[in-house]
């Protein structure tokens, strides 16, 4: 069990926190008598190492219910700053139970997305695309999917083109119906905002005779066993990454067809809603060229002055290490609170490229893998404000900037207990596999507003 460091009283936290100063200095020694004196120290002039690296893979689906992504991206975005980026969507469809059909005649089929209510990035006024693909292969439930997994494609299903996503609005949609002269008829309307991508009547009509068929029961395996999954991509036009809410009821295919009801009209419109079901596999894969992008210097160590600046995208986009040299050399001491200061550097075109709610910490483990920090861990049992890591607007020297700040006390003490595989660690967008967002912050060397630690401590007595 990592070693807990207990605060110190509020009043001499209030006391420690009123100081800024750059090298190490005793505080409250004209408050307390002298033999009474304990040794406690600020600094925030210790010396960091920034970089920016390559992301690590994204988890994008598990059987835990709580660990699936709220939402999922898919599109594709052209950065100057980050390159290419696009998301791939792969999902699977149940079945309520099986229709009563007499006669069915198959008039549309067609796959709804729901959008998230927020999240979405790129140029939304920009025309959009999208292929549909039917999975070949066996996608389970019980199985854990990276998003650099890689699914069996088969034919192209149907597609969208030139699309213009209004988020914010309800869809417009024609309902198809046959009035008492048997004539087809479309009445207009619109509903909360979705996508609709038409698919091929070929394919329509293989559903609708799989579902008809007497030997179908209507159980929703049965349906996979038919239809593995989808996979949703995007063109190459794309110019935005759109977010979905595949929890949503809206979020489905849904088939519409006709048939003889003489007991009513001569006809009467019906369809069939294949949903996707809490047990259905969900999963993004991600591909990202940092080639046309402005961060490939700083990744293959061309920049000018790479501390300059330092960068982190969600997805499996970057990540931005820092490293503490040195500090492993401080010996018997406490660490009262240890706070560490990022800032966002460049806001231009923030619409189209926004920044990260909130940033997390991340550790390599012996395994080389990714692991939050403890701090992030406590935090999130306890209250998530022990460890911040919050998108904050500040004002600075009659400036006002965008920063993050985080408590990484544990962390730090653990780099001077020698408990960790490197003194360093990883700054990622929190819930990276459902957004969109990336951010340009001060590196260790920047003129301005470099990435800083604030360091409270004490000195242990023998």
């Amino acid at each position: 069990m990592k070693k807990i460091i207990q605060a110190l009283p509020v009043l001499t936290l209030v006391i420690i926190l009123g100081y800024a100063c750059n090298e190490p200095s005793n505080i409250g020694e004209d408050l307390l008598p002298d033999e009474d004196f304990i040794d406690v120290l600020y600094t925030d002039s210790l010396e960091l190492s920034t970089s920016t690296i390559l992301g690590d893979t994204v988890q994008t689906y598990t059987a835990t219910l709580s660990q699936q992504l709220r939402y999922y991206l898919c599109g594709r975005l052209d950065d100057p700053i980050c390159g290419v980026s696009s998301s791939e969507l792969i999902t699977q469809f149940g079945i309520i139970s099986k229709p009563v059909l007499t006669d069915p005649v198959l008039d549309s089929i067609v796959l709804l997305l729901a959008y998230a209510p927020d999240g979405h990035a790129g140029d939304l006024e920009h025309p959009q695309s999208f292929d549909v693909y039917r999975v070949e292969q066996d996608l389970f439930s019980t199985n854990t999917y990276q998003s650099t997994d890689t699914f069996g494609i088969g034919e192209r299903i149907g597609g969208i083109e030139n699309f213009i996503p209004r988020v914010d609005e309800n869809t417009p949609v024609r309902f198809p119906y046959y009035d008492t002269l048997s004539t087809l008829q479309i009445r207009d309307s619109s509903i909360t905002s979705h996508l609709r991508i038409p698919l091929d009547l070929s394919f329509g009509q293989e559903v609708l005779e799989f579902v008809g068929d007497s030997t179908f029961v209507g159980l929703a395996d049965e349906f996979l066993q038919f239809l593995n999954g989808i996979n949703v991509r995007p063109k190459d036009n794309n110019n935005a990454m759109l977010r979905f809410n595949l929890s949503s009821a809206l979020s489905e295919i849904r088939l519409y067809y006709h048939e003889s009801d003489t007991l009513v009209t001569p006809y009467r419109v019906k369809e069939i809603a294949f949903p996707i079901r809490s047990t259905s596999v969900k999963a993004t894969t991600f591909d990202h060229n940092f080639t046309t992008g402005e961060v490939q210097n700083f990744l293959d160590n061309t920049a000018s002055s790479p501390q300059d600046f330092t960068f982190i995208q969600s997805m499996e986009g970057l990540s931005t290490r820092i490293e503490f040299p040195g500090l492993e050399d401080f010996q018997d001491i406490a660490i009262n609170q240890a706070e560490l200061i990022v800032t966002v550097v460049r806001d231009s075109d923030l619409d189209n490229f926004p920044l990260p709610q909130s940033l997390a910490a991340f550790q390599r483990d012996a395994d080389g893998n990714l692991t939050a920090i403890q701090d992030v861990i406590d935090a999130v049992e306890v209250n998530a404000s022990l460890y911040g890591g919050v998108q904050t607007n500040v004002v600075r020297n009659g400036e006002k900037i965008t920063e993050y700040r985080m408590f990484v006390t544990t962390f730090l003490q653990g780099i001077i207990d020698r408990e960790h595989e490197e003194n360093a660690m990883y700054l990622l967008p929190f819930d990276r596999g459902e957004q969109a967002a990336r951010a340009v912050l001060g590196g260790s060397t920047h003129d301005h507003y470099p990435v800083k630690l604030r360091l409270t401590y004490t000195k242990l007595r023998e």
